[in-house]
């Protein structure tokens, strides 16, 4: 008697069933494929004259190429190229699932409750849309684009990155209800070059229609000096830049803060500056982690992990993102934690973006929770206290 085998439960596995049942009940709205090796590539479904398929456009340094495939082919290469590691992002009409393969490391799935879309247009020669649409000015005088808008040698990815640190934005904004016209104030901590200080002014003022001022601040003065010679020559309308710490420089009240890479406890500043400033979205993308590490304790029954630097480090990782969230919703925000840029390019690729509107019973939860975690990891004093008190 031959033994029945055993099904498939691997994360890839159990994505590709979700990518087989997304194009079954027609629910699929693209799938982003960024392989370990090879070139990132989107698909969307589209209705041939020959029938129902899947367009694939691989992203290539200077180029993007278009190719229709069948179903089966489609997702055969997208399991083929995910042997390797990599991640993908499907998205359906209501939910969504992320892929995570990074070589060296445990796969894993994460489920994501989705916004609920409508069926995604099936037509074959549909105009992309794109958050930075209408962006080439900009991007071109930051060298990311060329005259025709096309990605610059190297640029690709941080077009990419742009693009997708757009997106993410734009739901945390929708999600805060202002009303359309309605003048916000945004502050980037830590802008460095503008890159994506420039995306946010661009989203807010122009794709969104907001009255927005958007203050991007380093405490690198070439760098603002940099950027600001951008904006003025332009010109961009609201949008400037200044030398200051995240502590220290003086800002008004604002709407919305954001602070991405900001190193070691810098993110928690930035967290406590923004509550403290009054913002209704706070959106973090943080760094390193040493702070939590140095004084993590040696809690049972993980105590014999930690002798592992490696263990180490990642649980000072969870633990840092991991109370951050939690001194957020002690604060009065709701919190969605997701990956900014592909693991494939950075291991530091958290994104932390919180809304206000908590009810008090979270609250109350969220800062029982932080205490606890706390008391069992160890730790003394943290940047982000003052939140949860």
């Amino acid at each position: 008697m031959v033994a029945p085998m055993t099904p498939n439960t691997s994360p890839a596995a159990t994505f590709l069933k979700h990518a087989h049942q997304a194009w079954s009940d027609k629910s699929w709205v693209e799938l982003r494929l960024a392989p370990a090796r090879g070139n990132p590539a989107d698909l969307r479904p589209v209705d041939l004259r020959e029938g129902p398929a899947l367009s694939w456009v691989t992203h290539e340094a200077r180029r993007d190429l278009t190719r229709s495939l069948d179903p089966v082919t489609a997702l055969a290469e997208v399991e083929r190229l995910l042997a390797d590691g990599g991640t993908a992002w499907l998205r359906t009409t209501g939910k969504a699932w992320q892929l995570v393969a990074t070589p060296g490391q445990r796969p894993r799935l994460v489920a994501h409750a989705a916004a609920s879309l409508p069926p995604p247009s099936r037509e074959h020669n549909r105009a992309k849309q794109h958050h930075m649409g209408n962006a080439s000015t900009w991007l071109n005088a930051l060298e990311i684009t060329d005259n025709r808008g096309r990605p610059r040698p190297g640029q690709g990815d941080k077009l990419r990155q742009i693009e997708r640190y757009a997106d993410l934005l734009s739901h945390l904004i929708k999600d805060a209800h202002w009303p359309t016209g309605a003048a916000l104030t945004l502050a980037d901590m830590g802008c460095g070059k503008g890159y994506l200080t420039f995306a946010a002014w661009h989203l807010l003022r122009h794709k969104l229609g907001y009255a927005a001022q958007v203050i991007g601040l380093d405490a690198e003065p070439g760098v603002v000096a940099s950027a600001q010679k951008v904006a003025d020559q332009l010109p961009a309308e609201g949008l400037s830049f200044k030398v200051g710490t995240i502590q220290e420089a003086a800002l008004p009240a604002l709407d919305i803060l954001i602070a991405l890479h900001a190193c070691n406890d810098a993110t928690d500043h930035a967290l406590v500056r923004g509550v403290t400033a009054g913002a209704r979205v706070i959106v973090v993308a943080p760094c390193c982690h040493k702070d939590v590490r140095r004084a993590l304790g040696a809690p049972p029954p993980v105590a014999p992990l930690l002798e592992h630097g490696l263990f180490k480090e990642r649980l000072a990782e969870w633990l840092t993102d991991g109370l951050r969230v939690l001194a957020l919703e002690a604060a009065g925000y709701r919190v969605t934690v997701s990956e900014f840029v592909d693991a494939v390019h950075t291991p530091k690729n958290v994104l932390i973006g919180a809304v206000r509107g908590n009810n008090e019973a979270r609250r109350a939860a969220a800062r029982a929770e932080y205490s606890a975690l706390k008391a069992w990891a160890g730790l003394g004093e943290l940047a982000v206290d003052s939140l949860v008190r």
